[in-house]
């Protein structure tokens, strides 16, 4: 259909994926030369259709998603490791060895971001299959930085030993093995006690990373596993100073006027008919329960 603005409409099925690559390859910074874009060309070509295909047509999603916005989700990930690589007048253009080493860290960090975007929204019985069907397509197309044996795909991350120098060299880590290791707090309540999990660790990896680079994020979940504790920790006590926090409590009752009351109470005026954070911070919205 086309809008009267002009614009056309067309079904996620019929765009298909191949068109979101293309946009989004070009939307790249400068640094991220032709050989890297055809090595995500590349391994995108190989893994993300059969993937696709085989979560629609074997698995269950226990919240229902769409190719293109699993596509989407990857590049939103995969972007959190090129920002660094973004000109910016605020700091030096990214040296040739950084670039190289990026370029040798390419796949594993192509392959990181599919399995927590396109293979992340299966239940756990669907996790196991395509931890099978991943590494049964890494081991036939000759992937060259595959996923250590033990476990799944999902019990790693693309990481530097933990205290590592910057240029250290990455490998597949254990999430655990990514966080120093937790202390009890001896003057600490039962009740306040929040003990580090392997998940809570990556949820929080993850969604830190996102929010840092201005992506939204959406954590789904049955009752009771943590998700509204892990986020407040993680907004906090673990995102940089200029990073502040507001919380939105849903309800039946929430009205959207009560919800951009609430929002606008805490915004600064910039100029007539512009509100927005105090200069030089960000607000993050932390929504909880959205399907009230």
């Amino acid at each position: 259909t086309v809008s009267r603005c002009g614009m056309v409409y067309t079904e996620p099925r019929s765009l298909g994926v191949d068109v979101l690559l293309h946009s989004w390859l070009e939307s790249l910074p400068p640094s991220i030369g032709a050989a890297m874009r055809a090595t995500l060309q590349h391994h995108f070509d190989l893994y993300v259709p059969g993937t696709l295909y085989f979560l629609r047509r074997y698995l269950a999603e226990p919240v229902p998603t769409v190719d293109n916005q699993l596509v989407r989700s990857m590049f939103n990930i995969l972007d959190t490791f090129f920002e660094p690589f973004v000109e910016r007048e605020d700091r030096d253009p990214p040296t040739a060895e950084r670039v190289a080493a990026l370029a040798s860290d390419l796949p594993a960090l192509f392959m990181f971001s599919m399995v927590w975007s396109v293979c992340a929204s299966v239940n756990e019985e669907g996790r196991k299959r395509l931890d099978a069907f991943l590494r049964t397509e890494m081991s036939s197309l000759g992937f060259s930085q595959p996923f250590p044996d033990a476990g799944y795909v999902y019990d790693y991350c693309w990481s530097a030993p933990l205290g590592a120098d910057e240029g250290a060299a990455r490998s597949w880590t254990p999430w655990m093995e990514t966080v120093e290791p937790y202390e009890y707090p001896a003057k600490a309540e039962f009740a306040e006690l929040i003990i580090p999990t392997k998940d809570s660790v990556r949820y929080k990896f993850l969604a830190r990373r996102l929010i840092l680079n201005h992506s939204y994020v959406l954590m789904s979940g049955p009752t009771g596993t943590g998700k509204t504790v892990n986020i407040q920790q993680m907004l906090s006590s673990e995102m940089p100073e200029k990073w502040t926090p507001i919380s939105l409590t849903f309800s039946a009752q929430t009205s959207a006027n009560q919800t951009q009351d609430l929002i606008d109470g805490k915004m600064d005026k910039r100029q007539r008919g512009k509100f927005g954070p105090p200069v030089g911070t960000y607000f993050v919205l932390f929504v909880d329960d959205l399907n009230m």
